[in-house]
């Protein structure tokens, strides 16, 4: 059971491991040898002007959420645009 007294150590992308994935030699890989520092993180506190700064500056995709450096979970800008294209659908829809 993950627990929110979870220090975010490091973070591993589908780029990191591909080369391992299907190595059979590799698998056995400590993680912690692949993993690094995300390029950003969102304080849960942050507004959104903020995390979308944080998403152009590092042209990433998801963003570990944390608080006091606790991890809480993943933001995807994905799914923020989703949204506020949701959004606007249903703003027309009300005009």
């Amino acid at each position: 059971v993950l627990t929110r007294d979870v220090l975010l150590a490091g973070i591993v992308l589908l780029d990191d491991i591909r080369g391992i994935m299907f190595d059979s030699k590799k698998l056995d890989t400590p993680i912690i040898n692949i993993m690094h520092a995300p390029p950003a993180m969102i304080e849960q506190n942050e507004n959104m002007s903020e995390v979308m700064l944080k998403f152009d500056e590092t042209e990433a995709w998801n963003l570990p959420v944390v608080q006091d450096g606790k991890y809480i979970g993943f933001l995807s800008k994905s799914r923020i645009f989703s949204a506020y294209r949701r959004e606007l659908s249903e703003s027309r829809l009300l005009e």
